[in-house]
């Protein structure tokens, strides 16, 4: 099996002449299934971050448990998938995440777990503060795939942004990532940066296109965390990315080493506009408008 380790491990720091904290992504192994090895790799993760300035940390797509959702959803019953990898607040995998917040004095972002909030199921991402671990934000994912319906996961109804004092964060996963409306109305909302994962079984075709054309027409940062993914006996690697608001790749990593690739913060806020809120409003304004003659 594949483990983090220090052999071998990268460390990608863009910008290494600029001082102050940094923006960090965990381009880790996230093993199928194994629970107790992937909360260790995490583990590991943090604490190197911790040790190179990272305020947020932005680990990989359903790193709790892997993806699960895709392979199991066609043949466990939904009752027993939900009760398996259903996360709540007294689960272990957030305590932890908690902990390790606290402990090490970082923000940490976990996209696409699935989180449980009384009786309902989504996909979420989660952003946990250092400032405040007793509670989390969650950014709920808006277009559920069938495999999700599968398994009784609900659609989130609204877009969070999340603030670390330096940027702000909405989140979109998987398919959402071909709906840039959803980005602008984050926009408008105060995100200057889009944090995007996908499937590694099921990833978005042209991936790294749509998420560079997506930075330039939102005018935004996009952060792109991919990873090593072990399901049995494959291995699937993600690219994780960084592309500024005019379309362009400022980093791609797409080794099967695991890696903390970092950008610092100033570099980010220095070339972050305000969003052309008019403009906005016209576009979704035009878009409502047919809607509603389509369903007349």
């Amino acid at each position: 099996m594949i483990q983090l380790s220090i052999e071998g491990f990268k460390l990608v720091e863009l910008y290494k002449s600029i001082s102050g904290p940094r923006l960090g992504i965990a381009h880790i192994p996230i093993l199928f299934n194994a629970f107790g090895i992937n909360l260790n790799n995490i583990r590991k993760i943090v604490f190197y971050a911790s040790e190179r300035n990272i305020h947020t940390l932005i680990i990989p797509y359903s790193a709790a448990f892997g993806p699960v959702i895709e392979l199991y959803s066609k043949n466990m019953r939904a009752e027993e998938f939900r009760r398996r990898y259903g996360i709540d607040e007294e689960h272990p995998y957030l305590r932890t995440l908690k902990y390790l917040s606290a402990n090490y004095g970082l923000n940490i972002i976990s996209p696409a777990i699935m989180e449980r909030s009384g009786s309902k199921y989504y996909v979420s991402t989660v952003f946990i503060s250092f400032e405040d671990v007793e509670e989390h934000s969650s950014q709920r994912k808006i277009l559920v795939s069938s495999d999700e319906e599968k398994i009784g996961v609900n659609p989130g109804r609204e877009i969070i942004v999340f603030d670390d004092h330096y940027l702000k964060y909405m989140a979109l996963i998987s398919r959402e990532i071909l709906v840039p409306e959803f980005g602008r109305i984050g926009s408008m909302r105060g995100c200057n940066t889009l944090v995007a994962t996908i499937s590694p079984l099921k990833p978005v075709e042209n991936y790294v296109d749509i998420v560079k054309t997506l930075a330039q027409m939102l005018d935004r940062w996009v952060i792109h965390v991919g990873g090593i993914f072990v399901v049995e006996d494959n291995k699937y690697v993600l690219n994780s990315m960084i592309v500024d608001p005019e379309g362009r790749l400022v980093t791609i990593y797409s080794d099967s080493v695991p890696a903390l690739i970092s950008i610092p913060y100033k570099e980010m806020t220095s070339r972050i506009h305000e969003a052309n809120k008019e403009e906005t409003i016209g576009i979704l304004k035009f878009v409502s408008g047919q809607l509603r003659r389509l369903e007349k």
